[in-house]
């Protein structure tokens, strides 16, 4: 288990779904010693009419959250990866070594919580499919995963992120060929587009400069990769000044 947590927005089965996972252990998954998936379904007792968890069961279902971590996860038996929040369940997702084992720990896990009906099993899922192709977000969830951090450095320092100013755009194409197509569509956007820079690695760097406002990032960042996308272009992330707010 990683440092790297975040969450992002999204729908399963078409309502509205809300997932915190490990970001980090990507980089080291699939676990060959843990091809268990195993699970916890939780049935929250004060839902949002939406699905998603309320203020009112916050304090109860952290408190279902650590039990859960600490029991299931602590003994090195099963990996925490992620949980899903959306229809009135929280569903809690890890990969164990020993499948009777994880289920017992469930148990004890659980024990501390009388008031919350539960179900828990597991399955073989060696490749952590469940981790890749449910849990883990879309590239443009990533982006504004990653959006919202530079967000929250600049709310950090005191920034008004409704005041706009010039924001820095940098991104990556496999030649200048590309770079030129990509730059092309950029026409009448609005952006400073500086000359291309051939890399050491090979590929080219693209920086752009616009006056937006940070709040609006997620619109201004994805119509980027989505122009840049023909183009095999990458995203690698913007930057600005702070504007203080005022009062």
């Amino acid at each position: 288990m990683s440092s790297d947590w975040d969450f992002y927005f999204c729908q399963v089965e078409g309502r509205p779904a809300s997932i915190f996972l490990d970001l980090g252990i990507a980089a080291d998954a699939p676990v060959a010693s843990h091809p268990h998936l195993g699970y916890v379904s939780v049935e929250m007792r004060q839902p949002r009419p939406d699905g998603l968890s309320s203020q009112e069961e916050f304090d109860a279902l952290s408190a279902i959250d650590d039990s859960l971590s600490a029991g299931v996860a602590g003994g090195g038996n099963a990996f925490y990866v992620g949980r899903n929040t959306s229809d009135g369940n929280r569903d809690y997702f890890f990969f164990a070594a020993d499948p009777v084992a994880f289920a017992a720990d469930v148990e004890r896990a659980m024990a501390r919580f009388p008031a919350y009906r539960f179900a828990s099993g597991s399955q073989p899922d060696p490749d952590w499919s469940t981790y890749f192709d449910f849990l883990s977000p879309s590239e443009d969830d990533r982006q504004r995963i990653l959006n919202r951090r530079v967000q929250l450095q600049l709310e950090a320092h005191g920034d008004d992120q409704s005041q706009p100013r010039p924001i820095d755009h940098r991104l990556y194409f496999p030649d200048g060929a590309a770079a030129a197509a990509f730059t092309a569509r950029l026409a009448g956007q609005g952006f400073e587009i500086a000359p291309p820079v051939a890399m050491e690695e090979g590929d080219v760097a693209v920086d752009l400069k616009r006056s937006d406002r940070p709040g609006d990032m997620d619109d201004v960042v994805l119509a980027l990769i989505a122009d840049a996308r023909p183009s095999g272009g990458s995203y690698d992330g913007w930057g600005c000044t702070i504007v203080p707010a005022r009062g």
